[in-house]
């Protein structure tokens, strides 16, 4: 048995040493960490070409080898990999929990013959609509993060990224199935992303479906779903009509990009099967927070034809359709409407002193919300601190929630208000009309500074500076007000919300890149 000093091994077949047909050859064995490891994935590196590992076949008889209390470990994996005639050292890499790829095995073969012209993802699906415009999305905001750089090395590299093949597995029989997301680019948001599709077995009930992206975070997705498009394509088989599932997953942030998705079964007989893997490259927060390059910097058609080429190169197909042509709309419309006209440099942060100064006597604090979030819990600490220099707090919120306790433990007034209809406004004349009705009932006067916590509290700032109060608005959204709200408000309360960074006496920033995202 091979060991390292963080792993045991096996290279079950090939055997070492022997030799093979040039062309395709499928690498099986398994892994498994010493005490206080934890293995994601597994590759096998041959010169410059790497080639990803299907990793986390269940496997009983290595449960009782390592003394395992579970009844299988996740040690086995396969790799498909393609041999050139010639000697082949291959060397095999296991992704660590901590996000590293390491050594764990050398393979070295010898392939005869001619080689298989047929590359290894021969049956790679074409990318789709939404693969395509999260692409091309991330292509324009990365002209502005590297002006320098010539469009068709950013595209080059954009299309590099991109998983190929993305399938690494399907559902084997008696399992049927298909995965929709996450895609072969998947959005990310805050650490979480959608698995989508249908699973189903031929004749056995699924008891549980699970992801998981690390082997170590399981979820359970929801399933079974009606499903009637299973169901007309399998008649046959009556677990089909009910073998969609669907769930949000959490991605750990330490893995590189692209991850790789497990999609197993737990059947009604107890035994455990790895159906689906498949990966994906991510499209974080970040990422579609990102500017756009300033217009005049960039251009739309120039941006589409450079990813095109490039996936060309790659060996990608695009499916073009009308869902296609939707998208492309889509994009340029944001793209248009969203590049700035100019992107400033942010000033530098210079630290100045604290001057000495009275803590106002009456003090309002208008919150999104009193839930156990960031920005809540940030005003509750701010509160705290004035609270002991004496000032008589109020707090506006428009839902009630678990910290509304810590706020009166200071002391505070709570009052709650109704802001439903400011955001379904449909022009801004209708928004401040709203604005001025719903809060006749609130002395906005009776305090000497109104703190608005983060910039969804924009009514809080109108409101206060209509009664001529003065205003410090506190920022932590690092997005735009127009990305923040897309598709969920009219552009003119978005407009009422830019309003506010202006109206405001003072707008701090919690951050600095915050700021800088701002600025």
């Amino acid at each position: 048995m091979p060991e390292t000093d963080f792993s045991f091994s096996h290279v079950e077949t090939p055997a070492a040493g022997a030799t093979v047909p040039a062309g395709p050859i499928v690498i099986r064995g398994w892994v498994w960490p010493k005490p206080g490891g934890h293995f994601v994935d597994v590759r096998a590196r041959l010169g410059e070409s790497l080639f990803p590992g299907v990793h986390g076949f269940p496997r009983a008889d290595l449960a009782a080898h390592f003394g395992s209390p579970k009844p299988h470990l996740l040690a086995e994996f396969e790799i498909s990999a393609r041999l050139a005639p010639g000697p082949a050292p291959i060397t095999l890499e296991v992704l660590t929990i901590e996000g590293d790829w390491r050594a764990f095995h050398e393979l070295r073969l010898n392939a005869v013959g001619a080689a298989d012209p047929t590359p290894v993802c021969a049956n790679e699906r074409p990318l789709r609509w939404h693969e395509y415009g999260r692409a091309l999305q991330m292509l324009l905001r990365a002209q502005h993060r590297e002006p320098a750089t010539p469009l068709a090395a950013l595209a080059a590299r954009l299309a590099a990224a991109l998983p190929r093949p993305r399938d690494l597995r399907h559902p084997h029989l008696p399992f049927h199935g298909h995965l929709d997301e996450p895609a072969a680019v998947t959005r990310c948001g805050f650490g979480r992303t959608a698995v989508l599709g249908w699973l189903f077995h031929e004749t056995r009930l699924i008891k549980r479906v699970l992801a998981t992206f690390d082997l170590l975070a399981w979820q359970t997705v929801d399933h079974p779903l009606a499903s009637p498009g299973p169901a007309a394509h399998f008649p046959a088989y009556p677990n089909a009509a009910r073998a969609g599932l669907f769930g949000i997953i959490d991605v750990p942030a330490q893995l590189p990009s692209p991850v790789t998705l497990r999609l197993y079964a737990e059947l009604d007989d107890g035994s455990l099967h790895l159906c689906g893997v498949q990966r994906s490259l991510l499209c974080t927060n970040e990422d579609e927070k990102a500017p756009y390059p300033a217009r005049g910097h960039a251009d739309f058609d120039s941006t589409c034809a450079a990813l095109d080429a490039a996936l060309v190169d790659a060996g990608f197909s695009v499916v073009r359709d009308s869902e296609m042509e939707t998208e492309l709309v889509r994009v340029r419309d944001d793209f248009t409407l969203r590049a700035p006209a100019a992107l400033p440099s942010p000033t530098q942060l210079r630290p100045t002193p604290m001057p000495a100064a009275t803590a106002p006597k009456r003090v309002l604090l208008a919150t999104h919300n009193l839930n156990h979030e960031g920005a809540p819990l940030f005003l509750l600490d701010y509160a705290r601190f004035l609270a002991q220099s004496g000032t008589a707090l109020t707090i506006l919120s428009p839902s009630d929630g678990p910290l509304r306790d810590g706020f009166a433990a200071l002391g505070a007034r709570v009052w709650l208000i109704d802001v439903d209809a400011v955001f379904q406004a449909k022009s801004e004349a209708a928004a401040r009309a709203v604005i001025a009705a719903a809060f006749q009932s609130f002395d906005w006067a009776a305090h000497d500074l109104v703190v608005c916590n983060t910039f969804t509290t924009f009514w809080a700032v109108h409101a206060a500076k209509a009664a001529a109060r003065p205003v410090l608005l506190y920022v932590h959204e690092s997005t735009t007000p127009a990305s923040f709200y897309l598709g969920r408000v009219h552009p003119a309360v978005v407009a009422l919300v830019d309003a506010a960074f202006g109206l405001a006496d003072t707008v701090s920033f919690t951050t600095a890149s915050t700021r800088n995202y701002h600025l």
